[in-house]
């Protein structure tokens, strides 16, 4: 796809993996994907939210959803960013990806004991993951360090 223009617009699907345009969810995925290695974020939500409307047997929903969560959390957009990886971890409930974008989006709120809980959640399914166990460590340091100021001297 061209990732120079915007996503087709949405029309009514009759097929299970097009949105009714020849776009099926992998290539809006894909495009999307593209985007955002590009830092074109905007336009990556743009392709992962064609995607889900293309996705009609939803199959691919939890990547799409985890993907256009990263996407917002680049953008700073953490409510929305949160609002995806929930949808994520609902369909998926024990796929890392989902907990580990909830983890991100709710850091990004301030919220650090929740976004700990959603990454060692994430580690704990996925415990050889070297990115994952960094994260915890940093965030419970974080968490800790919050903690030791908010009491005082």
């Amino acid at each position: 796809p061209d990732l120079k223009s915007n996503p087709p617009q949405s029309q009514h699907s009759t097929s299970m993996s097009t949105n009714g345009l020849g776009a099926t969810a992998e290539s809006c995925n894909q495009a999307g994907n593209e985007a955002l290695a590009v830092g074109k974020h905007a336009q990556a939500v743009q392709w992962y939210t064609k995607g889900l409307e293309a996705d009609t047997a939803q199959q691919l929903h939890p990547v799409l959803l985890s993907n256009r969560s990263s996407a917002h959390a680049h953008m700073g957009e953490w409510g929305m960013a949160l609002n995806d990886a929930n949808a994520c971890i609902n369909i998926r409930p024990k796929w890392s990806r989902g907990y580990a974008c909830r983890g991100a989006a709710l850091e990004g709120l301030g919220r650090l004991e929740e976004a700990l809980t959603a990454f060692q959640t994430a580690r704990d399914m996925e415990p050889s993951n070297q990115e994952l166990n960094q994260i915890v460590e940093e965030i419970r340091s974080s968490v800790l360090n919050r903690s030791t100021t908010s009491m005082g001297p």
